[in-house]
């Protein structure tokens, strides 16, 4: 047996048969195929079954039948069992038919419509009207034996005597049919043609609330809630039409496609639609439902149960009810409702909405340009590749932007959003959310909550809007903002843009020429290894440059700030500072405000700027400018340059050989280890040389000069100077002024420019030689020689270039 469709059925239905029995297809040729019968004579219940048999097949085809006395179709009850015969011309012209059906076959197998003597009825006025069987057999006949056709039974065709049970082809329930079949119809309308302006003609609806107009709307309204062993077909002829089974509780497998089956009211494979029939609109009820659109733009709607519902080939609409629901979207533009539970929703192809509604639903917008929208509920939301725009809704969701540009909203609850491949703009919403921007160029809001950002490949902009986030801005050029709340920015690769905003923030430049700001409150700045611009902003700031040649801006609060690694430029800014380069030759400025500078390793510029400020030159040839304010300045090792600036300073020079100048106010400089070179300058200074040979000049103001140990040369130019070359053979220079020299240790002094009657000479008494106990013991051994007068002492002496004249001194020299 071959597998044979409906139309090859249909065809043998009104040819086949009759030609394998032996006689010719015939049918009415009556005009407007108007057909009379009577059914006078047959009982109530036999009358009742033949009206709506005729108006059954009158439904499906154009025929119209119409009482007569004279009928052209009688029916009748004489003899037993069920049989038609009829008489036509040579031509196929019915004149005449009669129905015989036994009133005890009618009471035998159930005098009401859904039972088999109704679709007895139905099949013998299908052969009054020309039809014969889908084989050729009669009565004794066997599908094993006589079937012609594999799928032979009442599922395609009431002409056929095997009920569905019979053939093991037919996935059906065995069921009384209560429409002609779709073979049926085919066939009555390849004699009599389809209807038109019939009872399916408009917006039709089937199932809760027929309006056909015909015996279906009580056979409909009886099977909703009742047991049901009934097959029918769907034949529509016009209009928007409706399958309706929402008060049904059984579950449906329905297939609008013309031409297939269904299983519906509990039964299986008893719902047919006639090819050409197209129905727009299902809703099912509260069983687990299985619905397969047609080819039209259809509404759907599952109700209650876990329902799994496919849209097929044009732009349907889609409400999935409550349960937890399976939805296939199919090609074109679909608009998909999950309703309550927890649902998976796929718009395959085209342009799809997809609304996941209550529960934690799963949303994969396929192919197209999709938007797809969580609601209520913990829910998952694939885009797809092209450009979609996915909204989370309320709940903890995760959003996959895959492929395209696309647009992810978290909105409520704690989400996790992910942008895969294109330029994708992702928002975090409300609640702490997990943001990765995907392999290329994003743009990222985490918004409201403590959310943790991620910017993937590419150049990313970042931003953490409220609550403490945490930016990451990984490969790309980024650009991030932590907004407000204490925020952690990383940088990693590539040269990234870091803003704090608010909130006590962390940033981390990583790898990559970097740009921090801070921004306001207290934040932590690292540039990581390459040259990085670090501002810190307002509020009490870390700034810490690590490795490369860095720029680093305390900016507003008292700030910490470290070079780092590498040849480092440092501005503490506003506020109480506290800056080391630590390694390389970097440039620290403290700015306004009681700054402390240290220079750490290798060759440093340091300028304290206003306020009191420390500077440190640490290690390395350094140069130190308190600039404003009463400074304390300390060379380190090194060979350092130091300047105090305005105010009253304090130099000290430390290892190396140091250049010291004091400027304007009374300042301090003291040069430690190393030749050192110390000026005074304006105001009265105190200047210590040190150990080693030191060259010291107070230029102007009344200044105290120490040389200490070493070779020192002492000049204290204008002002009222006190000079003591201590330890070592000293060179002193009182310039103008009345200036006092001190001996106090040993050595070898020599005063240049002594002034009688205005300079004083101090010699302690323990420089003095044995025997000398005056001024004028002492200077009687004294010897002039043609540069001066030269006093010995205990161990050294004091030379006075250009003093001839040793009695001279007996007024300028006093014992100490």
């Amino acid at each position: 047996m071959a597998q044979i469709d409906h139309d090859e059925i249909a065809d043998y239905l009104v040819n086949g048969y009759w030609t394998d029995v032996g006689t010719i297809p015939h049918e009415f040729q009556n005009p407007g195929n108007v057909i009379t019968y009577d059914a006078s004579g047959i009982s109530s219940d036999g009358r009742e079954l033949a009206v709506a048999a005729l108006e059954a097949w009158s439904i499906y085809a154009d025929l119209t039948f119409r009482a007569s006395g004279n009928g052209e179709l009688v029916f009748s009850n004489a003899s037993s069992g069920a049989v038609t015969n009829a008489t036509f011309t040579t031509g196929g012209a019915i004149q005449s038919a009669v129905v015989n059906i036994s009133s005890s076959f009618t009471q035998n197998n159930g005098p009401a419509i859904g039972k088999y003597s109704f679709q007895t009825y139905m099949h013998e006025i299908g052969h009054a009207l020309g039809l014969g069987h889908p084989g050729n057999y009669d009565a004794s006949a066997s599908y094993g034996q006589d079937a012609k056709f594999r799928f032979d039974s009442w599922q395609t065709t009431l002409m056929s005597y095997f009920p569905q049970s019979e053939n093991p082809n037919t996935d059906a329930s065995h069921a009384a049919t209560v429409t002609p079949m779709i073979a049926d119809i085919l066939a009555m309308q390849a004699i009599y043609g389809e209807t038109v302006g019939g009872p399916t003609a408009g917006n039709t609806t089937y199932g809760v609330g027929a309006n056909t107009g015909t015996y279906l709307d009580d056979f409909f309204a009886h099977v909703a809630g009742s047991p049901t062993y009934n097959a029918f077909a769907i034949y529509d002829e016009s209009g928007h039409d409706h399958i309706n089974f929402a008060d049904d509780t059984r579950d449906q497998r329905v297939d609008l496609t013309p031409g297939a089956y269904s299983d519906v009211y509990g039964l299986t494979g008893n719902m047919g639609i006639v090819p050409g029939t197209v129905i727009e609109d299902y809703t099912g009820g509260s069983g687990h439902d299985d619905i397969t659109a047609n080819n039209v733009a259809n509404s759907l709607t599952g109700g209650a149960g876990n329902d799994t519902i496919r849209g097929l080939g044009a732009a349907d609409w889609i409400d999935a009810g409550s349960g937890d629901d399976r939805v296939f979207g199919g090609d074109a533009a679909d608009e998909i409702y999950g309703g309550t539970g927890a649902d998976a929703l796929y718009g395959e192809q085209g342009d799809d909405t997809l609304n996941g509604d209550w529960g934690n639903d799963y949303l994969d917008g396929g192919e197209g340009e999709d938007f797809l929208y969580g609601g209520d509920g913990s829910d998952v939301l694939r885009g797809g590749a092209l450009v979609d725009m996915l909204y989370g809704g309320t709940g903890m969701d995760q959003l996959f932007g895959d492929g395209g540009s696309d647009i992810l909203r978290g909105e409520g609850g704690d989400d996790s959003l992910f942008g895969g491949a294109g330029i994708d703009s992702l928002f975090g919403g409300a609640g702490n959310d997990m943001i990765d921007g995907g392999t290329d160029r994003g743009l990222i809001f985490g918004e409201n909550g403590d959310d943790k950002l991620f910017g993937g490949d590419d150049h990313d902009r970042i931003y953490g809007g409220n609550g403490a986030d945490t930016l990451v801005g990984a490969d790309g050029r980024d650009q991030m903002e932590g907004g407000d709340g204490a925020d952690e920015l990383k940088g990693q690769n590539d040269f990234d843009t870091l803003v704090g905003g608010t909130g006590d923030d962390k940033l981390f430049g990583d790898g990559g020429n970097d740009f921090l700001f801070g921004g306001a409150d207290s934040d932590i700045l690292s540039g990581g290894t390459a040259n990085d611009r670090l501002e810190g902003g307002d509020g009490v700031d870390s700034v810490n440059g690590d490795g490369g040649d860095d720029s680093l801006f305390g900016d507003g609060g008292d700030d910490f700030l470290f070079g780092g690694h590498g040849n480092d430029n440092v501005l503490g800014g506003a506020g109480d500072d506290r800056a080391n380069g630590i390694s390389g030759d970097d440039t620290l400025r403290g700015g306004p405000g009681h700054d402390y500078l240290k220079g750490g390793a290798d060759d440093d510029l340091l300028d304290g700027g206003g306020g009191i400020d420390s500077l440190y030159g640490d290690s390395g040839n350094d140069s130190l400018l308190g600039n404003d304010g009463t400074d304390y300045l300390n060379g380190g090792s090194g060979n350092d340059e130091i300047g105090g600036g305005a105010h009253d300073d304090s130099l000290y020079g430390g290892r190396g050989d140091d250049s010291l100048y004091g400027s304007d106010g009374n300042d301090i400089l003291v040069g430690a280890d190393g030749d050192d070179y110390m000026l005074g300058g304006l105001d009265n200074d105190i200047m210590r040389g040190g150990n080693d040979d030191d060259r010291m000049d107070g230029q102007s103001g009344d200044d105290e000069i120490y040389g200490q140990n070493g070779q020192d040369t002492l000049e204290g130019k204008n002002g009222n100077d006190i000079l003591n070359g201590g330890a070592g053979d000293d060179i002193l220079y009182g310039g103008n002024g009345a200036d006092s020299f001190i001996y106090a240790d040993n050595g070898t002094d020599v005063i240049y420019d002594f002034q009688d009657d205005i300079d004083t000479i101090y010699i302690a008494t323990g420089s003095l030689p044995d025997g000398v106990s005056s001024v004028d013991d002492l200077l009687d051994q004294a010897v002039v020689l043609d540069s001066g007068t030269y006093i010995a002492l205990e161990n050294g002496s004091l030379g006075l270039v250009g003093v001839f004249d040793p009695d001279s001194l007996r007024d300028d020299m006093v014992f100490v």
